[in-house]
């Protein structure tokens, strides 16, 4: 998936199908002042399930955002640029065994 952050919004364009030309775009919001959690994996059913966890646990992650990343290369996008953006990321959970980690 190609994702963008501009104007904290987060894009994300999925193509559908190999060859097709039909894309999923999904825009989500990173509210300004929350930190954020960076859930990696390269199952979306496991991303999904973790975010979810977060969602539901409002007591203790409420002061946090999530944000997902498939492999290690948009993993290390997002941190770059947060670098830059200012360090809002504080917690990643990852899967070790995925493409473009080891």
């Amino acid at each position: 998936p190609l994702r963008k952050i501009s104007n904290n919004k987060l894009t994300t364009i999925e193509e559908k199908g190999k060859g097709k030309m039909k894309s999923s775009i999904k825009t989500i919001n990173l509210e300004k002042n929350k930190k954020i959690i960076l859930v990696v994996d390269d199952s979306n059913t496991i991303r999904k399930a973790v975010v979810n966890l977060i969602s539901k646990t409002p007591s203790i992650y409420s002061e946090f955002a999530s944000l997902e990343a498939s492999d290690g290369i948009e993993t290390l996008h997002y941190i770059m640029k947060d670098q830059v953006k200012g360090n809002r990321i504080k917690i990643v959970i990852s899967d070790e065994n995925m493409e473009y980690v080891s």
